[in-house]
């Protein structure tokens, strides 16, 4: 429905009733990258790792969000950790464009396709 702030603004109220729900934590990171706030999809996503530090999903969308925030080492070492937790992830990576960013250098590289 493309209503990113809309969302926001109950994410916001809802994750003050719950500041441990990761799922709405996930949901506030995926709106802040849509409305071009990648800096607050990554400090909702770190939020809820401190909840879920064996998330994959929360690991895989950091990685997603740091390498668009051209944080390639935090990028890498989420999305590794990611992989080692759920590696049948790999299976998006070629499509997901977040991490066009990535795609070139040679240590995304080893870690997607030469593990």
């Amino acid at each position: 429905m493309e209503q990113h702030q809309s969302a926001l603004e109950i994410f916001s109220k809802l994750v003050e009733q719950e500041p441990d729900n990761v799922d709405i934590r996930l949901a506030m990171g995926w709106c802040h990258k849509r409305v071009g706030r990648i800096d607050l999809a990554c400090d909702d996503l770190e939020k809820a790792k401190l909840v879920d530090p064996d998330n994959a999903l929360v690991l895989y969308n950091l990685a997603c969000y740091y390498s668009l925030a051209g944080k390639k080492r935090e990028a890498l070492s989420h999305l590794e950790q990611a992989l080692r937790r759920k590696p049948d992830l790999r299976e998006l990576i070629d499509a997901e464009s977040d991490f066009d960013p990535l795609r070139s250098d040679p240590d995304f590289i080893h870690l997607v396709y030469n593990e």
